[in-house]
């Protein structure tokens, strides 16, 4: 804990926080940074059992180098972590942190958190995903409570003088790049003070207390080359849709090198079949009876790209680098399966990522609006829809195609699902945005021997934990807090 003339109350508390923890191993570091009056003062006999874990650095000037990597040279614990001067930490924290280490090595473990307010008020719960490459490149989202193997920091280069703002940010992103296991406490064990506009005014030049809450800010990767996109378009009829879709791509797509392959199962209509014939795009007729796996199966041993990207025929592009900002991310080490986000033609989302077991159905698109940085930010996700999804081409075939036994839903959850289990990644990205009439062509049901033969290869619904889905969340009621949020155990 680093500090420079803290509130007396607040420091108290926080200091407090740690002694009553459950778990006993703990030392507490905390270095006084040119404060006017001296921490020892200022804790006086409110914590008393403290004594014997305390260590506590009195800086007589502002350290150069910032108490932060002051305190940690002093700390002689296998694992470190930071503690704001007014912050808190739950009685439960280092019980629950040191048991998911017993659970198996770990470089870095991080928790969910909350907020309070002055008044004392709790607020503005933070309940994480699972550890998310992605999500972090976007997101500062580790936060606190950040535990990390004291060995791993010194292999970065140690802690930045404070942690505030973006130096934070940057180095839980240095560790988290070396780590080679990361693990997620799903409880809100941490709680950072929000000040009001006047006491955070009085600490505007304090570098311990301006903590500045994290912004979304979404990378973009430099493509060195251009893979040729065979973009698949399913179709039956609906000469309209089909042609407002392929137009949308013709008109507003930035990324040049890509081929349109149309699948026409068995369109009747003459408008159509006339549209079909004038088309300057390939025409893949395939009359079987619906399935969609076998289609896009059959499809994809037709195209010439590198790169597949399935699209529905009742799709419309938004953003001209739509097709780019797939690309970026499927070139990314270990991504093997992007997503976009799909709008309803009034805004609202219909797709920003699938989760697992929502709403009592196998699996179900995610609405985050309530959630605004799962709906914003890059991020790692256990599925997402062939509405619109990119893969490369021989990891198509590498991952077995889509299961036909799967011929109208799940099939793109199960290849997700299978890629997954295989060691590779599925991302969602909010940078390319369609519109979306779901179930334009051929309705939104679905035939129950496909709901069978997903739960006989995955479980019923709920059979699969979520990752990417904090486990105190409620499925049925997306993002509301769970009446009986689990908690962490210890190991036997």
């Amino acid at each position: 804990m680093a500090c420079r003339d803290p509130d007396p109350r607040w420091f108290r508390q926080a200091v407090r926080s740690v002694a009553d923890q459950v778990y006993p191993n703990w030392e507490i570091v905390i270095v006084d940074d040119g404060s006017l009056r001296p921490l020892a003062e200022i804790m006086g006999p409110a914590v008393p059992r403290l004594r014997d874990n305390i260590r506590l650095l009195r800086l007589p000037d502002p350290s150069p180098d910032g108490a932060g990597r002051v305190g940690f040279d002093a700390a002689t614990g296998d694992y470190v972590c930071w503690l704001g001067q007014h912050d808190l930490m739950s009685p439960r924290a280092l019980f629950d942190v040191a048991s998911s280490l017993a659970g198996g090595p770990a470089d870095i473990v991080y928790t969910d958190e909350d907020r309070i307010l002055e008044d004392g008020r709790r607020s503005s719960p933070f309940f994480k995903p699972d550890w998310s490459p992605a999500l972090l490149q976007s997101l500062s989202y580790l936060g606190s409570l950040l535990v990390v193997r004291r060995s791993l920091v010194e292999a970065v280069g140690g802690p930045p003088a404070a942690f505030t703002g973006e130096a934070e940010a940057e180095f839980a992103r240095r560790c988290a790049e070396s780590a080679s296991a990361i693990r997620h406490v799903a409880a809100p064990l941490y709680t950072r003070r929000l000040l009001t506009a006047p006491t955070k005014a009085a600490y505007h030049d304090n570098p311990y207390e301006a903590r500045e809450e994290p912004l979304v800010v979404n990378p973009r990767y430099e493509l060195h080359d251009e893979p040729l996109v065979s973009i698949v378009i399913p179709t039956r009829d609906r000469r309209d849709l089909l042609r407002a879709c392929i137009e949308s791509v013709e008109l507003k797509t930035s990324y040049k090198n890509y081929e349109i392959l149309i699948v026409d199962n068995g369109s009747q209509e003459k408008e159509t079949l006339a549209y079909l014939r004038k088309s300057r795009h390939h025409v893949l007729h395939d009359p079987r009876p619906f399935n969609f796996a076998a289609l896009m199966n059959a499809a994809a041993g037709r195209c010439r790209g590198d790169y597949l990207l399935f699209l529905n025929n009742d799709t419309e592009v938004i953003n001209d680098d739509w097709l780019e900002a797939m690309l970026q991310q499927a070139r990314r080490p270990g991504v093997a399966i992007v997503g976009a986000r799909l709008l309803y033609y009034d805004g609202s989302p219909q797709h920003e990522g699938t989760v697992m077991g929502l709403r009592g159905l196998f699996a179900g698109h995610l609405d985050a609006r309530e959630y605004p940085f799962a709906a914003g930010a890059i991020r790692d996700v256990s599925a997402v829809t062939a509405a619109c999804m990119l893969i490369e081409r021989q990891r198509f075939f590498e991952l077995g195609c889509m299961d036909e036994a799967l011929g109208v839903a799940w099939n793109d959850v199960d290849l997700c699902l299978r890629a997954r289990q295989a060691g590779f990644r599925v991302v969602y990205t909010p940078l390319a945005q369609l519109y979306h009439r779901e179930g334009a062509s051929r309705g939104t049901g679905h035939p129950i021997d496909d709901d069978r033969a997903a739960y006989a290869k995955w479980g019923r619904p709920g059979a699969i934990q979520d990752p990417y889905y904090n486990a105190n969340l409620d499925l049925m009621k997306p993002f509301a807090l769970r009446r009986d949020p689990p908690r962490p155990q210890a190991p036997d």
